[in-house]
C-alpha cells in the first residue's frame, strides 16, 4: 500500500461538483394523508436530526405509524431539507449520487409536471404539421400523442401526477453508505420513511394498507438478500416473495392514492431478477477515489496537515476501502492516542475522566495508516 504521510502524488483535483438542486427551485404541494391521528391532537412539529425510531411529526400531518413486524416507520414527516439533509448526516464525497437522489424531488412538483407536458412530451413538429394540413380539430395531434404515450386523455389537469419510477435501487459494495444515504434522502424529500420486512405472512396486504392515501418512502434494505435467501428458506412466505414483490411494484403506485417512492439497497444488483431491476432505476455507489475520500479524512482528522490527509486518502483508495473504514480507523486512532497519553501522564490503566484529556494531541498519521493497512488485509 506504500508509506502514508509522504508528500507528493497526483496533481491537486478540482473541487467536487456542487449539489445544485435547491428545494426553493420547485413548488411542491403538501404531503397527503397518514395513519389516524393519535388522541390529543396533531403531532408536534419537528424532526430528529439523525436518529431513527422515535415518533415524529410535522404540523398539519397525522401521527406516524406505530410500527409492526412488517413495516416500521423509522422517520416521520418533516420539512423537506434538500441537500442539507446529506450534509447534516455527514455524507461527503458523494455529491454526484446525492444530486441524482435529489432529482426525484421534482416528482413531487407541479412545476415539473408542467415541464414534462409542455416542454418534453409534446407532439413532434411533423405531427403538428399534419394536423394543420388535414384541418383536424384543434388539439387533435396533442390528444393522439398523449394516447400514444399511454397517458389518459383527461390527465392534464391540475391534479395529474408525474409518474414515479417503480423502484429506486441504491447499489454498491458494502460500506459505501447506501442505507445512510436512504435515511438522509427521506429527510431531503420531507417524506416519512417506512422500512419493510417481507418475512411475515401477509406482508403485502399490510404494507399496502400502511401506505394507502399517504405520501411516503418505503425502504427494502439489502433487497438482494430477499431473493438470494430463498434457496435456504423453504417456507411458503419465501417461495411467494418474488411474485408478490412484482405484484407489489406493479400495483402499489397506481392504487395507493398517494405518492409512494419504493427504494431498495443492494450490495450486488446482479442478484436481483433482471425484470425487477428493469422496473426501476439504479443509483450506483462505488468505493471512493482518493479525491472523493479526502473530504472524509478532513472531517475526521482535520488536525493533520493537508499532505498527511492526502496521503491517507490515497492509501484508503488504493486498499479498496470505504468511508466507513475511515470512520472506524479514526475512532481506533483516537482511542489509542488517548490511552497512550494517559499512560504517559501516569494514569496507569489508560482511563480517566475527560478533563484529563484536554492536553492530549490528535492522533498522529501513522496511527491511522496502521489501521488502514490492517483493514485492507482483512478485506
Amino acid at each position: 500500500m506504500g508509506n502514508v504521510g509522504a508528500a507528493g502524488g497526483p496533481a491537486e483535483p478540482g473541487p467536487a461538483p456542487p449539489v445544485s438542486l435547491e428545494i426553493d427551485d420547485l413548488e411542491v404541494s403538501l404531503q397527503r394523508g397518514g395513519p389516524p391521528a393519535a388522541p390529543g391532537g396533531a403531532a408536534a412539529a419537528g424532526h430528529q436530526a439523525d436518529g431513527v425510531g422515535a415518533p415524529q411529526g410535522a404540523a398539519g400531518h397525522a401521527a406516524p405509524l406505530r410500527g409492526s413486524a412488517v413495516c416500521r416507520e423509522v422517520r416521520g414527516p418533516c420539512a423537506p431539507l434538500g441537500a442539507r439533509a446529506f450534509t447534516d448526516a455527514g455524507l461527503v464525497g458523494t455529491e454526484r449520487e446525492q444530486l441524482k437522489l435529489l432529482s426525484y424531488f421534482a416528482m413531487l412538483s407541479e412545476d415539473f409536471r408542467r415541464y414534462q407536458e409542455q416542454v418534453c412530451r409534446v407532439p413532434p413538429r411533423e405531427a403538428l404539421a399534419a394536423e394543420e394540413s388535414l384541418s383536424a380539430s384543434p388539439g387533435a395531434a396533442q390528444a393522439l400523442w398523449r394516447a400514444a404515450l399511454g397517458e389518459p386523455l383527461g390527465d392534464s389537469g391540475a391534479g395529474a401526477e408525474p409518474q414515479w419510477p417503480q423502484l429506486v435501487l441504491l447499489s454498491g459494495p458494502p460500506g459505501t453508505g447506501k442505507t445512510r444515504h436512504a435515511l438522509a434522502w427521506s429527510r431531503a424529500m420531507g417524506l416519512p420513511l417506512v422500512m419493510v420486512d417481507h418475512r411475515s405472512e401477509g406482508w403485502l396486504g399490510r404494507v399496502e394498507e400502511a401506505v394507502r392515501g399517504r405520501d411516503c418512502m418505503l425502504l427494502f434494505d439489502e433487497l438482494d438478500g430477499f431473493f438470494t435467501d430463498l434457496a435456504d428458506d423453504k417456507s411458503e412466505v419465501a417461495a411467494r416473495f418474488p411474485a408478490q414483490f412484482r405484484q407489489f411494484l406493479d400495483g402499489t403506485l397506481s392504487s395507493s392514492g398517494g405518492r409512494v417512492l419504493v427504494a431498495g439497497t443492494t450490495n450486488n444488483v446482479g442478484k436481483i431478477p433482471r425484470d425487477v431491476v428493469q422496473r426501476g432505476e439504479v443509483v450506483d455507489f462505488q468505493l471512493p477515489s482518493r479525491e472523493q475520500v479526502e473530504p472524509v479524512w478532513s472531517k475526521y482528522a482535520g488536525h493533520l496537515t493537508p499532505e498527511e490527509r492526502r496521503a491517507l486518502a490515497a492509501a484508503t483508495a488504493a486498499a479498496g476501502l470505504s468511508a466507513r473504514d475511515v470512520k472506524v480507523c479514526a475512532a481506533s486512532a483516537e482511542r489509542e492516542a488517548a490511552a497512550q497519553y494517559l499512560n504517559r501522564a501516569g494514569h496507569g490503566g489508560g482511563y480517566a475522566h475527560g478533563s484529563s484529556l484536554l492536553g492530549c494531541p490528535g492522533p498522529a498519521a501513522p496511527l491511522y495508516a496502521r489501521c488502514l493497512r490492517q483493514r485492507g488485509q482483512v478485506e
